[in-house]
């Protein structure tokens, strides 16, 4: 073995914990360790974001200390890099299996027949966490490690986006307290002028941005928040007002385990209404769901959509959501409208005692002239595979034309259901509001 330090990424199992409420830092000795940076550099290419997270830490005691510190990951990131800096040289990590490598820790540590040496030990706990240990933090001196993630983007209203935990509020523990996140955003193309968003607020891209806590987000409605769930609130507004009595709510919710979920539409007045609830052993959350009103309810005003997750390890967000309220008077059309505040990371339960949810990140696309695709594939196992497909369309592919004259053929058979024909009629009108001098 050379004298030097080594570290070491794990690809294996640790048993999970007691759930995630963003990182937590832990010590084996009793030393006043704290963490005084966390930087985060994210830059965006192909389609990917790629983290790379770099943290510090300083231990003010008397012996030397291990580090060891739970980590919320962003929304759908892997870690896909490991290293660790030794005086003035970093040393990259070694992909091995979970036991293997937990053996060599307690080897490069001292417990074992070689000389110790100074490695870091990055473990997989769940879909959204992983457990970092770093040995020795000498006393007087600071470590320092960094790691990389990757996730994919989402496209939602015209901008990529993805996701940071915040920081966290003070933990009661002073002498474990962790950096609150400085993040920088490099969108990878543009220039100055290319719009960044970080928690709603326009941004320069690279301007370093400290993710401290939000404040605490304000119930809505009945009831209380219940401190044993992660809560989301989303909001659309009605304009039309007439007695209603029957609503649909339709639901794009996106989650590694629906059966964590419980989800109420939250009236105008305040009263809180079931929609619906995960199954067990199922993904994700989609479709219309009918609900009842209270007697001489109104349509007009603010409705909400409360999502709440009643268990811990997984993760997901809230991508659409709209409302079709039936009026009371038989002869009247439906009203209509969806929500526009979206999408909305739901917090992992229990994320209300000090955790400060995920940041949302916007970046403006690279501007395209036609089409552009891309494809890619990976191979896990004989079995297995994973492929993913991306078209990129540019918002006008061509000019458009004036005064134009165009047909449209509509199935008004009897077989045709309401909902059908109101459907192929959007279309028409989503066509038309294009070309308004059109002749139809």
């Amino acid at each position: 073995m050379k004298r030097t330090s080594v570290v070491l990424a794990v690809l294996g199992l640790l048993a999970p914990g007691p759930v995630a409420r963003a990182d937590r830092l832990s010590v084996a000795r009793a030393q006043p360790l704290t963490e005084v940076s966390h930087a985060v550099d994210v830059e965006i290419a192909d389609g990917v974001a790629r983290y790379r997270v770099r943290r510090t830490f300083a231990n003010e005691g008397t012996r030397a200390e291990e580090a060891s510190l739970r980590i919320e990951l962003a929304h759908g990131a892997a870690v896909t890099g490991l290293r660790i800096r030794a005086r003035d040289r970093w040393y990259d990590g070694v992909l091995m299996d979970a036991d293997e490598a937990r053996a060599k820790y307690r080897e490069l540590t001292g417990i074992g027949a070689w000389e110790a040496k100074d490695p870091a030990l990055l473990q997989w706990v769940w879909a959204d966490e992983v457990h970092l240990q770093v040995f020795p933090v000498l006393p007087g001196a600071v470590s320092t490690v960094e790691y990389t993630l990757t996730a994919p983007l989402e496209y939602r209203g015209g901008n990529y986006v993805l996701s940071y935990p915040r920081g966290e509020s003070d933990d009661p523990d002073a002498s474990l307290r962790l950096a609150d996140p400085v993040l920088r955003v490099r969108p990878g193309h543009g220039d100055a002028r290319t719009r960044v968003r970080v928690g709603g607020v326009r941004v320069a891209p690279d301007a370093p941005i400290v993710l401290v806590p939000p404040p605490p987000t304000p119930w809505v409605g009945d009831g209380q928040p219940d401190p044993a769930a992660g809560q989301v609130f989303s909001r659309l507004e009605v304009d039309r007002g007439e007695p209603v009595t029957h609503a649909t709510v339709t639901l794009d919710i996106d989650h590694t385990f629906a059966g964590d979920l419980r989800v109420h539409l939250v009236t105008p007045g305040g009263e809180h209404l079931a929609v619906t609830q995960g199954a067990g052993g199922t993904n994700d959350l989609r479709g219309s769901f009918e609900v009842a009103l209270p007697a001489e309810m109104g349509s007009a005003g603010a409705w909400h959509l409360l999502v709440a997750d009643h268990a811990g390890l997984d993760i997901g967000t809230l991508d659409a959501w709209s409302l079709s309220l039936t009026p009371k008077q038989a002869d009247a059309a439906k009203i209509s409208a969806t929500a526009g505040d979206l999408p909305r990371f739901i917090p992992d339960a229990p994320d209300g005692d000090g955790a400060g949810g995920h940041v949302l990140i916007e970046v403006e696309p690279p501007r395209i002239d036609r089409v552009d695709a891309r494809l890619g594939r990976v191979v896990a196992s004989r079995e297995h595979g994973f492929a993913r497909l991306e078209i990129d369309a540019a918002p006008q592919l061509g000019k458009l034309p004036r005064g134009a004259s165009a047909v449209f053929v509509l199935d008004v058979s009897r077989s045709v259901a309401p909902e059908l024909l109101a459907t192929q009629l959007r279309i028409v009108g989503a066509y038309l509001s294009h070309v308004p001098d059109a002749r139809a």
